[in-house]
């Protein structure tokens, strides 16, 4: 029985991160997995894309964002595409957010 539930929680958090949608435009960053979590951009106080190149099978990609003084949210990253546009997004956002500096 015990193993029957473990197999079909397994296959019910493989459905759920397949099926799960990133959305990133320039109002708002948002990500539906077990739970949706969305950060409005124009309060970004804190972001940062942490990727540690040929180790993403053991250590996860995320990008970690922060909004005023809410708490500081992951959001996961799997591909190559995914990788470079939460890069490029955080960039961009940092520039946003502190014009001055290059």
């Amino acid at each position: 029985m015990m193993f029957a539930l473990s197999y079909g929680m397994l296959i019910y958090m493989t459905y759920i991160l397949l099926t799960g949608k990133t959305t990133l435009t320039q109002t708002e960053l948002r990500q539906d997995w077990f739970w949706q979590k969305s950060t409005p951009v124009n309060g970004i106080t804190y972001v940062r894309f942490f990727r540690i190149p040929g180790w993403e099978w053991l250590i996860a990609p995320r990008l970690y964002v922060q909004s005023g003084t809410g708490p500081l949210r992951a959001y996961h990253a799997y591909g190559e595409q995914m990788w470079k546009e939460f890069d490029d997004w955080s960039a961009h956002v940092k520039q946003t957010m502190n014009p001055n500096n290059d």
